[in-house]
């Protein structure tokens, strides 16, 4: 799970993360819950290889009728990544009421796909906004996952932080090369 601070900071994250996945010719499957990835792939995708974007998918539920037929097609394609754009918004896709079942069935949905992404040799990458990270609660969406990352961009850098990796400076940082004002 990546965990973004501010929605800023997503244009580039997304960036960088097919940026690697397209420099390992890893095809994603991209569950745009917010539709934020389709609206914003002009920047996004900026110089990303052609064979990458054409073998690559955004799904994008346009409502909760459609939710569980885009959460198959999403989770039955071949693919050796799969990215879910805004966690937090799955949640409320899940649960439009508020409803507190709304969690146990997105965590429930999460060690689905971690099974089978596991069995399959494949990853999920999922992102969460930190004001749902900072929650304290036992059960919130950042701890539903096996690593969490914390993203942010900081002085021309993507940075990224992990409270169970040990890097020698607490971070990795990356320079960035997307022009923001873009």
């Amino acid at each position: 799970m990546i965990t973004v601070k501010s929605k800023d900071d997503k244009i580039p994250i997304y960036h960088f993360v097919l940026s690697c996945l397209a420099l390992t010719r890893t095809y994603v499957t991209i569950f745009d819950t917010s539709a934020f990835i389709a609206t914003s792939i002009h920047q996004i995708a900026q110089h990303l290889p052609d064979p990458f974007l054409q073998r690559s998918t955004i799904l994008v539920p346009f409502d909760d009728s459609g939710l569980s037929h885009s959460l198959a097609e999403a989770t039955a394609a071949d693919t050796r990544a799969f990215l879910i754009e805004d966690t937090n918004a799955l949640l409320y896709l899940m649960a439009p009421t508020g409803d507190k079942s709304g969690l146990h069935h997105l965590s429930t949905l999460f060690h689905l796909v971690a099974y089978s992404v596991r069995i399959n040799k494949a990853f999920v990458i999922g992102v969460v906004y930190k004001r749902e990270a900072d929650k304290q609660s036992t059960r919130s969406l950042a701890k539903i996952s096996d690593v969490q990352l914390d993203a942010e961009v900081r002085n021309g850098t993507l940075s990224f932080s992990c409270p169970t990796i040990s890097w020698p400076s607490g971070h990795f940082a990356i320079p960035l090369y997307l022009d923001e004002s873009t």
